[in-house]
């Protein structure tokens, strides 16, 4: 991202029978997500809402895009996590920033705002355009959950 660009905001989602998105998380194996749609507009500083289409919908994960697309075979610690032997293609390195593996945001969670109104999860697709409000909103509900999943100090 080029100095005082301002961050873009992306939905990246992948589907529970293509890649075994919250085990990934869990060991913290995901480093990657691969790009469809939006792949010379997404770029390192972006944001994107990780969120798991099919069974168990939800937002698994907050991240920050930390490099370029490029062409790249699926990393070598997320190969155990793809439900099929994957495609090589363009992909993007990502650093997790708020892990929800197990406590995921899922649709009925998210506050009734103007922010989710376009909201594009679980349409067919990987990639789609997010705003800030929606990243942000979902930072709150992460924040709150962490506040909630704070042991009790004695």
């Amino acid at each position: 991202m080029e100095e005082g660009q301002a961050a873009q905001y992306w939905l990246f989602q992948v589907h529970s029978r293509a890649f075994r998105l919250r085990d990934a998380l869990r060991v913290g194996a995901l480093a990657t997500f691969e790009l469809r749609a939006h792949k010379a507009k997404v770029r390192k500083g972006d944001k994107a809402i990780i969120w798991q289409a099919g069974k168990a919908a939800g937002c698994y994960a907050l991240a920050a895009v930390v490099g370029d697309p490029s062409e790249m075979a699926v990393p070598g610690p997320e190969l155990p996590f793809c439900r099929k032997p994957p495609a090589s293609g363009v992909r993007v390195p990502i650093q997790v920033e708020y892990n929800l593996w197990n406590r995921p945001i899922t649709r009925d969670m998210l506050p009734d705002s103007p922010a989710f109104e376009k909201f594009n999860a679980g349409r067919p697709g990987v990639n789609y355009a997010a705003t800030r409000a929606q990243y942000e909103e979902l930072e709150k509900l992460a924040r709150q959950h962490d506040l909630l999943s704070e042991p009790a100090v004695e």
